[in-house]
């Protein structure tokens, strides 16, 4: 199961709104994208279901995410 949230922190700057993904069974979060529009794009281009598997491959995301959006 997967949960997506947002955290809304006093102090951010305008626009800035990160979107959390929460998986309990894992007992681990993941900051997903930097604003509800960022996470939108990434849904549409890869599908959220594609999220989940930054528990299992974390380096690999890591390292894609880093240079497909530069």
């Amino acid at each position: 199961m997967v949960h997506y949230s947002y955290l809304a922190m006093p102090g951010l700057p305008e626009g800035i709104v990160p979107i959390v993904m929460t998986m309990p069974a894992v007992a681990q979060n993941f900051v997903v994208a930097e604003s509800f529009d960022e996470f939108l794009g990434v849904g549409y281009r890869v599908g959220w279901f594609a999220l989940k598997q930054i528990t299992s491959h974390a380096t690999e995301a890591e390292v894609y995410s880093a240079a497909e959006f530069k």
